[in-house]
């Protein structure tokens, strides 16, 4: 069988009965959790996964996991992992809680101990004595000392306490125990951070990871990184909102920065995998602060040619995706990286397929780099990938949107690209359609015959899910897809191309939807159906009485989400910067909505938002987010809904002034030059 295969293989290596999992399995005495281990894992590598023998392993370990060590309940979360056997939370929960108990009791020898006794003050200097006597003392470098809770052991001796620690944050986020488990998760963080400085360097790669990822802040596509961030980050957004739970496995992921930040540059051994799983880690955090910008740093001066050259296509595909969160490239010195792996890519592209150069383009987009050799290279090689099985609408949108902004618009794969997701739109969902039809319009492909098929093509799609949703089921069109679909097609001059009933059915949608919309989504879906109803006559006949609904409802949430000041005084500064759902563009945007539509019963709430909006320019700070133009339009707004205010009136005249006192200031020496040069 093919576990005493690999158990054969690892055993002629030397030492290998004195490794971790080799001193828990060739115990002189087997206890009962030594066999279970050892079924666990005779199950995982010979793939075998049936559910009654998983039962049966899984109530044992109900029985044993009282009197398991911190070593084997790691084995056995990490062997949990792998089956993807569905036990219940209970026992999960106990198996984290007792290893958390585990871990947290022992004593810790090195610099992470605060007892400050001698071998940590030793360790910390980066050597350690053997013995009391002076003739006696040796040094040991401390890279060949590592923690194994309780004593110092010799680098040959695998550490398997910090494995432990790491199947215990991995657990955590497989099975998305972070609610339940949150003073565990809490106190394993605070660990990990302790220990950071003794654990070896690929285990500080995975609980960067798992940290990453209970963060919800990490762009994996993997099962269980959608499970964590389905999970932990549902009120989020995919923005990272630092609740408790989150909190320490964020503080955890930075401190880990700062290790591998001292790490990286120095150490001579590291493996590509490890590279790219630490830049994927810091990926979601990347535009957070400057402490993760400093691991891309340390990363880019570690990749030089030679580390390419050692990954597959696939690692350098993830690598430049991480990279590319930074957003401009040029701003942080990475265009030189972003050259060498074009140009890796350029030279390997009989391996890659779709998905890879979806995603490859893509970052290259998003960093703003028009890799033109690497972009015409697949202009030719993806027209005989889209007749694949495997492709889908998603991956047609990167294509495109990624053509499209790094300026390569008169591409020839772009009517190709229109063609086949014309035909793949009766089978897409509503996300695919939402992107789809968001790439078509950036690209400005309405007014071709192609352009106008996929859009007909993808209304249809998106009405027939939205109907098949308000018939009682579950509707597939998240919030989100409808504000993305609703403000596309009508910014896109394609209003009228789709059909009215399309119209009507988003405008359903977005009124029940609009709890989970943020006031900035919803803001644009009304900017939206106005700009819907004024220029599509038809759409507005079918769609009236949904639009009424849709902004009433509108004006209701904003009315209870502003704070309940009076209108006769200026609200104080820290009142103004409690509007958390209100930015100073979105409460424009939403002033000049009701202004629109005449709805003279939100002119109380218009006045209140350009008061907050207009505040900061009445005190002399001008908002960088509102110029003089936007400040017109609350003033026409305003005299639509017959509201006069004199403060809005003079924050107007005060967002002039520091304009012309600056044009004042640079000509009064050029007028008192010239007038002593008359004089002279």
């Amino acid at each position: 069988p093919a576990y005493h295969e690999r158990l054969e293989h690892l055993l002629a290596r030397p030492g290998a009965r004195g490794g971790a999992i080799g001193k828990v399995l060739y115990r002189h005495r087997k206890s009962a959790a030594t066999v279970l281990l050892d079924t666990m894992l005779k199950a995982c590598v010979e793939k075998r996964f049936e559910t009654s023998l998983w039962d049966t392993l899984v109530a044992s370990l109900h029985d044993e996991a009282s009197a398991m060590t911190a070593p084997e309940i790691g084995l056995a979360l990490t062997c949990l992992q792998k089956s993807g056997h569905r036990c219940e939370v209970g026992l999960l929960v106990t198996l984290i809680h007792n290893l958390t108990a585990r871990l947290g009791t022992a004593k810790i020898s090195g610099p992470a101990s605060a007892n400050g006794d001698q071998s940590s003050r030793l360790l910390a200097k980066g050597r350690t004595s053997n013995g009391g006597r002076r003739h006696r003392r040796r040094e040991v470098d401390k890279r060949d000392v590592i923690s194994s809770f309780g004593t110092l052991r010799r680098k040959r001796a695998l550490n398997f306490p910090e494995r432990a620690l790491c199947a215990g944050l991995g657990a955590v986020q497989h099975f998305g125990l972070a609610r339940s488990s949150a003073d565990d998760l809490a106190k394993l963080c605070a660990r990990a951070q302790q220990l950071k400085a003794l654990i070896s360097s690929p285990v500080l790669c995975r609980m960067a990871h798992h940290a990453s990822l209970l963060t919800g802040g990490s762009g994996s596509s993997s099962s269980s990184s959608s499970s964590s961030n389905a999970s932990v980050g549902q009120e989020g957004s995919g923005q990272l909102q630092f609740n408790p739970r989150q909190g320490a496995a964020m503080k955890l992921l930075l401190g880990l920065g700062e290790e591998l930040c001292a790490r990286v540059p120095a150490e001579e051994e590291w493996s590509a995998s490890d590279l790219c799983l630490v830049a994927h880690a810091f990926s979601g955090v990347a535009r957070k602060g400057n402490r993760a910008r400093l691991v891309f740093d340390a990363l880019r001066a570690r990749l030089d040619d030679v580390a390419l050259l050692q990954m597959n296509v696939d690692e350098v595909v993830g690598l430049i995706n991480a990279f590319s969160k930074l957003s401009q490239a040029a701003d942080h010195g990475h265009v030189d990286m972003f050259d060498r792996a074009g140009r890796q890519l350029l030279d390997a592209r009989s391996g890659l397929d779709l998905r890879a150069a979806c995603v490859a383009v893509n970052a290259f987009a998003q960093a703003s780099i028009r890799h033109e050799p690497l972009f015409f290279a697949l202009e030719q090689a993806v027209p005989a990938w889209l007749n694949d099985r495997n492709c889908n609408m998603r991956q047609l949108a990167m294509l495109a949107h990624s053509y499209v902004r790094v300026g390569l618009v008169q591409s020839s794969l772009l009517p190709l690209i229109w063609e086949r997701a014309c035909r793949l739109a009766v089978r897409s969902d509503a996300h695919g359609v939402s992107v789809m039809l968001f790439a078509l319009t950036k690209a400005s492909a309405v007014g071709t015959d192609s352009g106008r098929a996929l859009v007909v093509a993808l209304g249809e799609r998106l009405l027939k899910l939205l109907q098949s949703g308000s018939k009682g089921d579950v509707c597939a069109v998240e919030p989100t897809t409808v504000s993305v679909t609703t403000y596309a097609l009508a910014r896109g001059t394609c209003a009228d191309t789709v059909s009215p009933e399309l119209w009507r059915a988003l405008a359903e949608r977005a009124t029940a939807a609009l709890p989970g919309l943020s006031m900035s989504e919803a803001t644009n879906v009304a900017t939206a159906l106005v700009q819907v109803r004024e220029s599509v006559p038809l759409a507005e006949a079918q769609a009236r009485a949904q639009m009424a609904s849709f902004f009433d409802a509108l004006l209701d949430r904003a009315e209870g989400t502003m704070p309940n000041r009076g209108t006769s005084q200026l609200w104080a500064s820290n009142v103004a910067s409690g509007m958390s759902d209100f930015d100073p563009l979105t409460a424009t945007k939403l002033i000049s909505v009701f202004g629109n539509l005449r709805r003279l019963d939100a002119g109380p709430l218009a006045l209140r938002l350009a008061r907050g909006c207009i505040m900061p320019v009445s005190l002399g700070r001008r908002p960088g987010t509102l110029g003089v133009g936007h400040l017109r339009n609350i003033a026409e707004a305003l005299s639509r809904l017959h509201v006069h205010d004199e403060d809005v009136l003079q924050a107007l005249t005060a967002a002039q002034r520091p304009r012309l006192r600056h044009s004042q200031t640079g000509q009064q020496p050029q007028q008192q030059q010239q007038h002593l040069t008359q004089q002279h």
